[in-house]
């Protein structure tokens, strides 16, 4: 087993039976790791099914929060209690394989200027999740993807979005600028420079403030597609389907105010703004239809 370099924190918000599962698939890696468990006041039975399976106290911790104050604030809080070089940020809902970690690890390793590894992110049923990489969302990347430009102009790279397509992921380590929030293998040095993760995201868009801080600072963010994981989305968020699109509406705001507004022209913040409340609320609206349709059917 590899020595321990690596310290994972899991953020826990009434996950359930997932966080033991990803607790046991932890405990199999090849990589001898510390385990941290960032609960924000769970009120569900994660916890309790998580302390039935006779831990080893010296490689998990229990940090309580006393409230939930989002994704970002409850990775922070446990940030100095890390000694070790390398943080994997991993979702409770998020599986490793037993040599995802060794992987990310001989990856970093390989890239000295990395700051930060991602890799690739699978559903259940073994497709690959959207979002695995991609580049900068930019105000301009953003329109493409929404409009699905880049599918109309696929070889004209004004017109391209900042996700890749699943056609398009890199079949080796590549850098990118966007890896899956839900599995980032960062490393400790990266982010006494660049900083911790910003908490005024209370959930999502966050991890995109990450990567954009990361590159800024001259970090490169690689993606191995050559190493797994299986995540099953939003498992602790789909009680609460409004509220995440007002999360993600409000992150969106946030992110592009903070990084991209000021070289922007002022119609182009009128457009971003408009599309961002009228994503708010089309999606709001299809999801209370389809609850109407539940209940009178």
């Amino acid at each position: 087993m590899v020595a321990n370099f690596v310290t994972v924190v899991i953020v826990n918000y009434n996950s359930g039976e997932m966080l033991s599962k990803c607790v046991k698939h932890l405990l199999k890696s090849t990589v001898q790791v510390q385990i941290i468990i960032s609960d924000n006041a769970s009120s569900d039975n994660s916890l309790a099914l998580l302390e039935q399976l006779e831990l080893n106290k010296q490689t998990i911790t229990i940090h309580r929060n006393n409230s939930n104050y989002g994704f970002s604030y409850a990775n922070n809080a446990v940030f100095t209690k890390i000694s070790t070089p390398f943080i994997l940020y991993l979702n409770p809902d998020c599986f490793v394989e037993k040599d995802t970690i060794e992987n990310l690890l001989h990856t970093m390793h390989q890239h000295n200027d990395a700051g930060m590894v991602g890799c690739l992110v699978k559903n259940m049923d073994g497709s690959v999740q959207t979002g695995c990489c991609g580049l900068t969302p930019t105000p301009a990347r953003v329109l493409n993807q929404l409009l699905k430009l880049s599918k109309i102009f696929p070889n004209n790279p004004k017109f391209g979005g900042y996700l890749f397509s699943k056609e398009k992921l890199p079949t080796k380590p590549t850098e990118v600028e966007l890896i899956s929030g839900s599995c980032m293998f960062v490393r400790k040095k990266a982010i006494d420079e660049v900083g911790l993760l910003d908490d005024n995201y209370f959930l999502y868009c966050e991890d995109y403030d990450w990567f954009y801080r990361f590159t800024q600072s001259n970090w490169k963010i690689i993606f191995n597609p050559n190493t797994k994981v299986t995540h099953i989305k939003s498992f602790s968020t789909k009680q609460i389907p409004f509220k995440v699109l007002l999360y993600k509406a409000k992150g969106m705001g946030r992110c592009y105010k903070k990084h991209f507004k000021q070289n922007s022209s002022p119609a182009t913040t009128l457009i971003i703004r408009v599309g961002i409340i009228a994503r708010f609320f089309s999606l709001s609206g299809l999801l209370l239809f389809k609850k109407l349709l539940r209940t009178t059917n």
